[in-house]
């Protein structure tokens, strides 16, 4: 936590130095330059956050390294997927490319076995409970004389 501290607070510092920066540039072109000039500026400070933006970008989205041993993986495991950071269902089980359908959300993706952590909560298949009003109801059923 420390590092994500100390690396958030660098990126910080490099972006408010960059901001004066821009804004220093800005203001050497004065309103008595032509348009042309002064909106050269804006679109040279505009493509340099752009590039910031993009390095940035980069730098977050490292690459995920894989496990070395695919976990064991069966429909209806639940499975954390570090490169989408969402938790989501086994649909499929692991085929011959070592490959495994799941369901994230609304999306069914389909990724290297290898690339699933296999999480504590991983129930094997789907236990059927009586919620809602149809609970409701069969409580209320049982009470009932039958006069």
């Amino acid at each position: 936590i420390e590092k994500a501290k100390k690396q958030a607070f660098e990126i910080l510092t490099k972006a408010k130095k960059d901001a004066e920066e821009i804004i220093s540039q800005l203001k050497t072109v004065t309103p008595h330059d032509n348009e042309r000039k002064r909106q050269g500026a804006i679109q040279a400070a505009r493509e340099k956050l752009k590039r910031e933006r993009s390095g940035l970008l980069e730098d977050l989205m490292e690459e995920v390294p894989l496990a070395k041993v695919a976990p064991q993986l069966v429909p209806g495991d639940v499975v954390y997927l570090p490169q989408f950071r969402q938790k989501g269902h086994v649909v499929s089980p692991v085929n011959a490319e070592g490959n495994v359908l799941v369901q994230v959300g609304i999306m069914k993706v389909t990724v290297a076995a290898a690339a699933c952590q296999k999480t504590a909560d991983g129930e094997t298949g789907k236990t059927a409970r009586n919620t809602g009003i149809s609970a409701i109801a069969a409580a209320k059923a049982k009470h009932i004389s039958t006069e």
